[in-house]
């Protein structure tokens, strides 16, 4: 039967000089220190003074930020995506045809008639 190994046996297994400090990166991008969260992060009285002073005109109205706004990239966007329910679309007719060429239509129709 085996031995478990001891706990000097393991310690003694370990190289020092390979083992790193373990840390969450720090680094942070331009844009995620840009980002406005106080939307998500905003209690229910500064929501109240946020559409207050919304109202009154001396804020901007706050949105949540989903993507760029520009009329070009949104209809670049439409354009490339109409071309690509094209290609499903002519891919799917395509399969769907090998499918059926596939199948020995009088082999389907002995099988059915039986013996």
């Amino acid at each position: 039967m085996l031995a478990p190994p001891s706990a000097s046996d393991l310690l003694s297994s370990i190289d020092t000089t390979k083992i790193r400090a373990r840390q969450f990166s720090r680094a942070t991008g331009r844009e995620e220190v840009s980002k406005d969260t106080t939307l998500w992060t905003e209690t229910p009285a500064e929501r109240q003074q946020r559409l207050a002073e919304e109202l009154s005109g001396k804020r901007k109205r706050a949105t949540a930020d989903v993507g760029p706004s520009d009329d070009r990239l949104s209809s670049k966007r439409a354009r490339r995506d109409m071309e690509i329910r094209e290609q499903v679309k002519k891919h799917n007719v395509r399969s769907a045809s090998l499918l059926l060429d596939s199948f020995d239509l009088d082999l389907i129709l002995t099988i059915r008639s039986g013996p």
